[in-house]
Parts: structure tokens; C-alpha cells; sequence
């Protein structure tokens, strides 16, 4: 399906990553000079070499980085590692597995994004063992980071007062623009596969299950050639490790049976048949490869879909059922099915989208389009490599305008929950540096705050 641009934590997962990749490039570039100790902040140590790499990402995305802003990205680093030596002084609870997770998760996105993890690799120059041998130490300090400040913000919350009064304190002439806002449904019908198609795939599989079984035939390499999953069989079907309650139950089930380097039976899943391989397991978490075969679509399956997509859409023209209770009985888009197949901006709840997050093939059709209206059948292509068939509908277009309390309250109320979760923050570090081991080598760098920090620390 057209997806938004990925607001809030596909956003952030992309540029986190981005951003390690980035910092690999500079670890690379030719020093010009002596690395050196910038500040101890506790037990944690902050380098020259990490300020630079920090600056660096932001040079990378375009972004002129003056004085004052090297200051901002200096103390942000300095919050950072004392929220890194809280949480161990706290011992917050960070498991191997919990690290591994994230890194697996986030490769595998931008890998993703990239066509795959060769292209990945070879951007990188290293493989993405190596890769995530590199970068283990600093996603657990990012891990820590950031449950240690949900431990201390997690918890805020605003108040109609709070947020009215962070509205009026805004001055008038800095009250900020809302570009043009869309309130965008959709209803995604799946192509079903014929009964013959199901059967020649069955079959398939069981074949491929008995070269491996009986014949010997190595499972990653017919993963390779065979699987449906293009993005596992690159790396010879290996999903990795995943716990319960991370795959879809039919499969979750069959590979917890296992025993280590058995081969499941054929499995069937809403995404097609599967046959799974227990490469090890360490108490509720398994690595396992698969092979996915997927039953085909004909282009009279397709067909079929857009007949039905069609029908639904002639039930709203015809006023029998509005959309929300089209959306409910028959979406079969899991991200919007229970919301009346209205996407919602994941910070705010909202259901306005900004139009700077929509994508070119989404706002080419909704622009289209008045306040109420349903768009045609289209075909289209679904995240997990499948055929689908989508409707639109636009609910209500905004206009660009000064925000208000009125029409904008969920975006104002998150902007006062994230200035709160500022102010406590900043009271977070100053009462924490009270006590706290701190040098900071201010020859390298001139920033204003430095002066606080040293003073509050000597107290």
C-alpha cells in the first residue's frame, strides 16, 4: 500500500541508522587530528572523535553547523552519557537479546530500503557481521539512554490548563504554521489465490522438504532458490532470533516444537506455506531459518479483487454503508482495519496527516479528489511482496492556516508534552551533576553552558 513517509518511529528508525552508517564513514575518513578525552561525564567518557562524528551526521543531511549548534549537539552528548551511567548505576534491566533485537530490527529496515543486505554490505564495505560487531557497544548505549529517560519522562502527561497556557505563552508572531492537512481512509482488498494455485504450491514445498530431508540438499541453499521471502532467503532464509508473541501464531507454534536443526512439517500461514529449521534456542527466543512458497495469483484472481473492490465502492457511492463500516467489514489492511480505515499521525492520534508526509503516488490521487469522495480500484503492491487492491477515501482536506487551540489541540498538546518532558529533563541533569564526577576540557570547545555545568558539579 502507499504509505504515509513513515511519520514519528519509521522516520526515527531510518535516520538512526542513517546516522550509524554515517558515523562508520567518518570512523574511516583520514584523521587530521590526535583523538583526545573531550569530557568524563561519571564513569562515562565522551571523545573529540565522537563530537565530530555527532556533527558530521548532521553536515551529511545537508545542514550548516555553526557555533552554537555545535554547543546544543556538545550538551546533548553530555545528558546522553550521564543518562548512560544512571542506567547502569540504577542497573536498568538491558538483556543481550534486547540489543540484538533493535540492531536486527533497524538493519533490517534500512537493508530494506536499500534492496536488500548485499547492496547494504557494500555500502557499508564490511558484512553486516562486522557491521554489528561495531555497532553492539553503541546500540546498547542507546538502548540505556533511552529507557533511562523514559524512567524519568515516561510518565508526563499534560493538562487541558497546561496545554491552553503552553499555547498562549507561544508570542504571536512565532505561532507556527499548519500546512495543508489531508484526512485520508483506505480499504485494501488481497487477491485470493486459486484452489489449484494452492495445491501446485503445497506441492511445491513438500518437494523442496524432501530434497532437504531425504535427499540432503542444504536448507539455506534452497532457501536461496526457492523461497518466496526475498528478503530471508539472501541470507539463506534466516529470520533471526524472535521471541513469542513476534510471528504469527501457526508459525510461532511449530517453531517453539522444534528440536535443534530438525525441520518443521509443512506449515500454513496467511502469507503462504512454510517450512521452518531450529537453528538454536535459549529459553523463550529461537533463531530459525524458513522458506516461504507462496500459492500464485492469476491475473483472474486480480481480476476478482477489483471486481470486489468495485462493489464495495458502489455500496458507499450508493449511500448503503458509509466508509468507516466498509472499512471495518472488509479492509484486509491491518495497519487501518480498526481505526474506520483512517490513517492517524502516531505522535499526535491525530487523524490529519500533513501533507509533507504524504508520498508523490498518494497525493497524486487524493489531489484529486474532493472532501467525501471514494477514488477508483488500483492495484498495488503490498510491503510483504503481495498483489493488492486499494480505495482511497478523503474524509476532509485542511488548508494552510496560523494553528489554533481549536482545529490543531492534539498537535499543540504533544508539542506542550515534549516541552514538559524538556523542562523536566533539564531539572533531571542539574540535580544529578550536583554529585557527579564531571571534567569537561573546554579548550577544544567555547559553549556557554559549560560554565553552569562546571558549577553546578563543584557544588
Amino acid at each position: 500500500m502507499a504509505k504515509l513517509k513513515k511519520i514519528a518511529f519509521r522516520i526515527l528508525l531510518l535516520i538512526t541508522l542513517y546516522s550509524y552508517i554515517i558515523d562508520t564513514e567518518a570512523q574511516n575518513q583520514p584523521r587530521q587530528l590526535v583523538d583526545f578525552v573531550l569530557a568524563v561525564v561519571g564513569d562515562q567518557v565522551i571523545l573529540r572523535s565522537e563530537l565530530e562524528s555527532e556533527v558530521e551526521q548532521i553536515k551529511q543531511g545537508g545542514t550548516e553547523v555553526t557555533e552554537e549548534m555545535k554547543c546544543r549537539i556538545f550538551e546533548e552528548l553530555l545528558k546522553r552519557k550521564l543518562m548512560i551511567h544512571q542506567a547502569e548505576l540504577d542497573s536498568l534491566p538491558l538483556s543481550d537479546e534486547q540489543v540484538e533485537d533493535e540492531l536486527n530490527r533497524r538493519i533490517g529496515y534500512f537493508a530494506a530500503q536499500m534492496g536488500g543486505e548485499k547492496k547494504l554490505e557494500e555500502y557499508l564495505g564490511k558484512s553486516i557481521a562486522e557491521y554489528k560487531k561495531e555497532m553492539r557497544p553503541k546500540m546498547r548505549q542507546q538502548l540505556l539512554s533511552r529507557s533511562m529517560e523514559s524512567t524519568i519522562t515516561g510518565d508526563l502527561k499534560v493538562s487541558p490548563s497546561e496545554v491552553r497556557e503552553y499555547f498562549n505563552n507561544i508570542p504571536k508572531d512565532s505561532v507556527p504554521l499548519i500546512m495543508a492537512e489531508f484526512e485520508i481512509g483506505q480499504i485494501i482488498i488481497k487477491p485470493k489465490a486459486s484452489d489449484l494455485a494452492k495445491e501446485y504450491a503445497l506441492a511445491s514445498i513438500k518437494k523442496i522438504r524432501d530434497d532437504i530431508v531425504l535427499k540432503g540438499e542444504d536448507f539455506g541453499r534452497m532457501a536461496r532458490l526457492y523461497s518466496d521471502d526475498r528478503y530471508t532467503a539472501e541470507r539463506g532464509g534466516s529470520l533471526g532470533e524472535f521471541g513469542r508473541g513476534d510471528m504469527v501464531p501457526e508459525f510461532e507454534r511449530a517453531a517453539f516444537k522444534l528440536q535443534k536443526d530438525s525441520i518443521s512439517p509443512v506449515i500454513e500461514t496467511k502469507f503462504g506455506y512454510h517450512i521452518i529449521k531450529l537453528v538454536e534456542r535459549n529459553g523463550d527466543r529461537v533463531e530459525c531459518l524458513h522458506i516461504l512458497i507462496r500459492p500464485k495469483l492469476t491475473s483472474y484472481d486480480i481480476q476478482d479483487a477489483i471486481t470486489f473492490s468495485d462493489s464495495i465502492r458502489n455500496l458507499y457511492l450508493n449511500d448503503s454503508l458509509n466508509f468507516c463500516e466498509l472499512a471495518t467489514l472488509f479492509s484486509e489492511d491491518e495497519e487501518t482495519q480498526k481505526t474506520c480505515g483512517m490513517f492517524n499521525d502516531p505522535q499526535t492520534g491525530s487523524t490529519k496527516i500533513s501533507v509533507e508526509y504524504l508520498d508523490k503516488q498518494m497525493l497524486s490521487i487524493i489531489s484529486k479528489m474532493k472532501p467525501g469522495e471514494i477514488s477508483q480500484s488500483e492495484v498495488i503492491d503490498l510491503p510483504d511482496g503481495t498483489k493488492g487492491v486499494r480505495l482511497f477515501y478523503l474524509k476532509n482536506e485542511i488548508l494552510p492556516h496560523p494553528a489554533n487551540l481549536k482545529d490543531d489541540y492534539p498537535r499543540i498538546q504533544y508539542d506542550a508534552l515534549e516541552s514538559k518532558r524538556k523542562t523536566v529533563m533539564s531539572q533531571w541533569v542539574m540535580k544529578k551533576i550536583d554529585n557527579m564526577h564531571l571534567d569537561i576540557n573546554d579548550e577544544y570547545i567555547e559553549c556557554d553552558f559549560i560554565a553552569k555545568w562546571k558549577n553546578k558539579s563543584s557544588k
